[in-house]
């Protein structure tokens, strides 16, 4: 096989194919998607969606969804049993973490009058 063939065979498989259009003349679009919606047994819409996952402690089970932020609709993609196994591990030597306050105006205007 030689690599104008390989590319070919990849550009035919991730071609887009023209369709003849489903919608009967006489209906809108917006009333097509209704209609398709209700017959449709998966309910869900059209707009684009966040992915979340959410942890039920006492059941132990990890639930990843897609949530519709215009909608408020949720979709269960996948349930998985999971118990999570952290332990922290002491901080040691210099590897520990240390907080500074920032700087601020006040301070600025302080050092400034004290000069």
């Amino acid at each position: 096989m030689t690599i104008d063939s390989s590319i070919r065979r990849q550009l035919v498989s991730r071609s887009i194919a023209p369709m003849e259009c489903t919608i009967p003349p006489d209906m809108t679009i917006e009333q097509w998607r209704r209609t398709r919606a209700a017959r449709s047994q998966r309910p869900g819409c059209e707009h684009t969606h966040d992915t979340t996952s959410r942890y039920d402690p006492v059941k132990k089970l990890l639930t990843f969804l897609l949530i519709c932020r215009v909608c408020g609709t949720e979709r269960m993609i996948e349930t998985l049993h999971y118990k999570p196994r952290f332990q922290a591990l002491p901080a040691t030597g210099s590897t520990a973490a240390t907080v500074h306050r920032l700087p601020s105006r006040r301070d600025a205007q302080r050092d400034h009058r004290a000069a």
